[in-house]
C-alpha cells in the first residue's frame, strides 16, 4: 500500500467529484425511500398543566412557592405515569393497551425550567393520541391533588389532533444519507488509490527505486488505433520511464 500526501488526496476526489456526487444522490434517494416506505409515521398530541404547590386558595404566590412547584414536576411526572393514572385512562378512553405499552407512548418534562408540565402522546394512531392526551388532562390533575396534599394542577393546554407527522423526519433523513454518501464515496476514492501499486508517474518510481530517472520513451498507439501500427498520427502517446 503507497502512501499520499492531502494535495493527492484532494486531487484523486476532485477528479472523481461526478462519482462522489453521484453516490450522494443515491443514498440520498435511498433514505428517502426507506423513510417513506419502511418508517411508521408517528403523531404527538399534547397537553400542558400547571403545577402549583398552593391550594387553589391561595392568591399571593412567592419565589419560593414556584421553587417548590418546579420541584414538584418530576414527582408528578412519576404519578403521571402511574398505573393509578394510566389505567384510570384506558378505561375512560378504552384503549386496547396494558399500561406498560402506554406508558411507553407517554413522555412529560417540565418547559424550560418552568412550573408547567408538557405531556406528550406519541404512536400511529393520530385520533388515539389525541384522545388518550386529553383524557390525561381530565384525570392527572384530580389524582395529583390527591396524592400530593396542599397543592393544585390547572389545565393550561388542552390536545389537539395531530395533522401532520412528527416523526419520521424526512429532511433530516435525506441529509443523513448525503452525508454517508458522501463519506463512503471519499473513503472507497482514497482507499482505491492506496492499495493502487501500479507505477504512473516518476515520482512513483522515485518512491520505490533510488536510481535517477534517465528519460521516458513513448509508447506508440496500437494498430487498431493508429493507422499502420507505427504511432504515425499518434500525438498523445502515453510514455515509458526508464532508471539507470
Amino acid at each position: 500500500m503507497r502512501e499520499i500526501d492531502l494535495s493527492e488526496v484532494l486531487h484523486i476526489l476532485l477528479r472523481r467529484v461526478w462519482v462522489i456526487i453521484l453516490k450522494m444522490l443515491v443514498a440520498g434517494a435511498a433514505a428517502l425511500a426507506i423513510t417513506h416506505y419502511l418508517i411508521t409515521p408517528l403523531y404527538t398530541a399534547s397537553i400542558k398543566l400547571y403545577v402549583n404547590n398552593t391550594s387553589e386558595t391561595k392568591y399571593d404566590i412567592t419565589s419560593s412557592d414556584v421553587s417548590a412547584s418546579q420541584s414538584l414536576v418530576r414527582t408528578y411526572i412519576t404519578i403521571i405515569k402511574s398505573n393509578t393514572v394510566i389505567n384510570k385512562v384506558i378505561e375512560k378512553t378504552g384503549a386496547d393497551y396494558s399500561p406498560g405499552q402506554l406508558r411507553g407512548f407517554l413522555s412529560a418534562g417540565a418547559l424550560d425550567n418552568t412550573e408547567v408540565l408538557q405531556v406528550s402522546i406519541t404512536m400511529p394512531d393520530p385520533e388515539q393520541a389525541y384522545r388518550i392526551a386529553n383524557a390525561i388532562a381530565d384525570t392527572a390533575p384530580d389524582v395529583l391533588a390527591d396524592i400530593v396534599s396542599g397543592s393544585s394542577v390547572r389545565i393550561v393546554d388542552r390536545a389537539y389532533l395531530p395533522q401532520t407527522p412528527s416523526s419520521p423526519n424526512y429532511m433530516r433523513n435525506i441529509v443523513i444519507g448525503l452525508a454517508v454518501g458522501f463519506i463512503l464515496s471519499c473513503a472507497i476514492l482514497i482507499a482505491t488509490a492506496l492499495l493502487d501499486t501500479r507505477i504512473k508517474t516518476e515520482a512513483d518510481l522515485n518512491m520505490i527505486s533510488p536510481l535517477p530517472v534517465l528519460g521516458a520513451i513513448t509508447e506508440f498507439g496500437s494498430a487498431n488505433n493508429a493507422g499502420y501500427g507505427y504511432g504515425y498520427g499518434s500525438s498523445s502517446g502515453r510514455q515509458r520511464r526508464v532508471s539507470k
